[in-house]
């Protein structure tokens, strides 16, 4: 049984020395180095991330989107009372109008048709947006309190 030389060659076809190949292994200085840059630059983003939350924070994230919120729902409510009575589906429909439409970054434009079928295809658009926005709006109540109470417990 002959022994086998084996040759290795990189992606423009020259062969690999064995200095070349001493990147690959996993004790060798060169990856023991990449291994601590990359392990500096984890701790360094978690570091990052746990932040104090600021006051600056708290309003922009916390209060003013909840305070639109507020004073929105009371608008629509006030419009879509009837009779005395409000008309839920219609509320929560038209109420999640705003946090939709930008949600679906996609708007629906029909091409080559005519006048009729492109306020039909703006309506469906805004009816989607209307739609993903009734979905959205507890995420968007559940990440003020989030931020709220995070600002909270960190002072």
């Amino acid at each position: 049984m002959a022994l086998k030389i084996v040759r290795r060659y990189d992606a423009n076809g020259r062969e690999l020395t064995e200095k070349d190949l001493e990147t690959f292994r996993l004790d060798s200085p060169v990856v023991r180095e990449i291994l601590a840059n990359l392990n500096r630059e984890v701790a360094e983003g978690i570091r990052q991330r746990e932040k104090k939350v600021t006051i600056e924070d708290v309003i922009k994230k916390s209060i003013l989107p909840l305070a639109f919120m507020v004073f929105w729902f009371w608008m629509t409510k006030t419009i879509m009372k009837v009779s005395g009575q409000t008309d839920w589906f219609w509320w929560i429909f038209i109420a999640g109008l705003p946090f939709g439409i930008h949600k679906m970054r996609l708007i629906l434009i029909s091409k080559g048709m005519d006048i009729t079928a492109t306020l039909g295809m703006a309506a469906l658009s805004v009816i989607i947006g209307a739609l993903i926005g009734s979905i959205m709006i507890p995420v968007y109540v559940i990440r003020a309190v989030y931020v709220f109470l995070r600002y909270i417990i960190g002072k």
